[in-house]
């Protein structure tokens, strides 16, 4: 670094500092002299007009924010919201309320404002009876799910001495809760009305099977259950009728909020014309007095011109020298942090460029540390595809990614056949490097870059398959298998084939699921490959949530 030219930035900044502190005194020392006469106008301005200006500017400021807490209010999902809003709401109001006391407004104002309330406690009433059917809903909904349970018990308890009879009964009671808890999902009042009619054919269906065949004890609870599903179902005060209720008073409370949200607007706007109109009549009061004003501008106009001049050209130089190089330091720094391959590399001689050095060896150390650390932690050292701990961050990510997309998201669980006694056999040595190549072929088999091949532990591998659904995932199993048997890698002591197999378990969440968890998930498709062993291993499974 050549330091001969070297010009600190403390020296140019003190300069420029100096610069502008002598053109403030200059500018400043002949404004106070020439201002002191404008101090009695604008006295007079803000002894009169201003403090109305400012009530109306609050109230504004109000209204303004009783927008936000009505649509809030219009939106409450649960009581703390709805009571969140509503005291925030009435907070609003009642400084709204003494601001219009102290600003002395017109009848008009103050009946646009008691309308706006008598609206609000419409509103609040609105979504307080809404709430109120909400958890009426999910009591009925617990109630059901009870009398589901009892019913299993009962069904499982008897089936034995009533016959296939009463397992028939189980089942078709069992498919009325399921089109029970479809219908409560929805959110449209046509599906609803079409859910209940096939609700009440299946009921009546369920009333006249086989219960006139049952013993006398079975027939007594098997009516019980039946006439439980009709109460807390079909009757008037049932689920379904609650949930038409629900629907229709979300409806109302919709538009009862937009009307509300309309009126706030069309009182805020009401405040505004009010202020423009205020603001113009001090307007044509400061005509008046600007002739009185001009002519002490013109006289301060000349220093004023020639401290601008100043201030440009110092500004500039600010510009040039140290505010445009920073923000190109700022987004060389910004853009390595992203990830972009920029050099952080800032012309000139000085602090600047010292500090742009200084980022770019730090960002080189850090880059190469992070790099290290992400390789270590996220790739298996035996086979190195990703690990276990890869596997879970990517299965909570893809999850979370296929509820707000509803797309659906497969797993395949994937056990070497046999390895135990592989390993037992030709020793562990040979064992890992089969692992090895079998993550290779495994990993080399997937050919989308949103899917992910990790060692789940041990002989066991474990693949993510984004936005597919069973079919595809079945699809890919094979071609997986097919791989590996191709690579005919020698297994004697196999009681499946002379070479290395594997088994596989298929669990797929379908579109839209909010429920299954990661946890839930390798469950499912650790039974699949449990049941691909069964089968005589080297199969591929697919998890079947109709048999389970």
């Amino acid at each position: 670094m050549n330091r001969a030219k070297r010009i600190s930035l403390y020296w140019f900044f003190s300069g420029a500092l100096m610069c502008l502190v002598l053109v403030f005194v200059a500018v400043t020392t002949l404004a106070f002299y020439r201002l002191l006469s404008v101090s009695s106008i604008l006295d007079e301005i803000s002894k009169q007009s201003l403090p109305q200006i400012l009530i109306f500017n609050r109230i504004s400021t109000e209204a303004a924010g009783l927008t936000l807490y009505t649509e809030q209010l219009a939106s409450a999902e649960n009581p703390p919201s709805l009571r969140l809003a509503e005291a925030e709401i009435n907070r609003k109001l009642a400084e709204i309320a003494l601001l219009l006391r102290q600003g002395d407004m017109d009848n008009f104002l103050l009946k646009q404002f008691e309308a706006l309330n008598a609206e609000l406690d419409e509103l609040t009433a609105l979504v307080t009876e809404k709430l109120t059917l909400s958890q009426t809903i999910d009591t009925a909904e617990q109630q059901i799910y009870e009398t589901y349970k009892h019913s299993l018990v009962f069904s499982q308890g008897v089936a034995k001495i009533e016959g296939s009879k009463l397992s028939t009964w189980g089942m078709s009671f069992s498919k009325l809760i399921s089109l029970t808890g479809q219908l409560l999902s929805e959110t449209r009042l046509h599906e609803i009305r079409l859910l209940k009619h096939t609700i009440e054919t299946e009921f009546n269906l369920l009333q006249d099977q086989h219960i006139a065949t049952f013993s006398a004890n079975a027939r007594a609870k098997a009516l019980r259950f039946n006439q439980q599903f009709e109460q807390l179902v079909l009757s008037d005060q049932g689920v379904i009728a609650l949930k038409i209720s629900q629907l229709r008073i979300q409806g109302r409370a919709t538009g009862r909020g937009n009307f509300t949200e309309k009126l706030v607007s069309n009182f805020a706007r009401i405040l505004s014309f009010q202020a423009s109109e205020l603001n113009n009549r001090i307007l044509q009061n400061s005509i008046l007095n600007n002739e009185k004003i001009v002519q002490h501008i013109n006289t301060i106009g000349g220093a004023v011109t020639v401290a601008l001049i100043l201030i440009l050209l110092i500004g500039v130089s600010l510009q040039n020298r140290v505010i445009t190089r920073l923000i190109n330091l700022n987004r060389l720094v910004s853009a390595r942090l992203e990830g972009e391959t920029l050099a952080i590399n800032v012309s000139g001689n000085d602090e600047v460029s010292d500090l742009a050095n200084t980022f770019e060896h730090y960002a080189l150390t850090i880059e190469r540390q992070k790099r290290e650390l992400s390789h270590q932690a996220l790739s298996d050292g035996l086979t190195g595809i990703a690990n276990r701990r890869a596997f879970d961050e990517e299965i909570i990510r893809q999850l979370r990614h296929a509820r707000r997309f509803q797309k659906p998201l497969s797993i395949i669980l994937i056990d070497v056949d046999y390895f135990k006694p592989y390993n037992d056999q030709y020793g562990h040595a040979k064992g890992d490097e089969t692992l090895h190549l079998v993550a290779t072929i495994l990993n080399q088999s997937i050919t989308r870059g949103t899917d992910l091949m990790a060692r789940y532990g041990g002989e066991e591998f474990i693949c993510i398959l984004p936005n597919t659904d069973q079919s595809g995932a079945q699809n890919v199993a094979n071609k997986l298998r097919e791989a590996v048997a191709l690579e005919n890698i020698p297994h004697e002591f196999s009681q499946v084939a002379p070479h290395i197999t594997v088994s596989q378990g298929i669990a797929t969440v379908e579109s839209g699921s909010s429920e299954v968890t990661p946890n839930q998930l390798l469950k499912l498709a650790d039974i699949a490959l449990y049941q691909a062993k069964g089968q005589g291993r080297d199969k591929v499974v697919v998890y079947d949530y109709n048999t389970h």
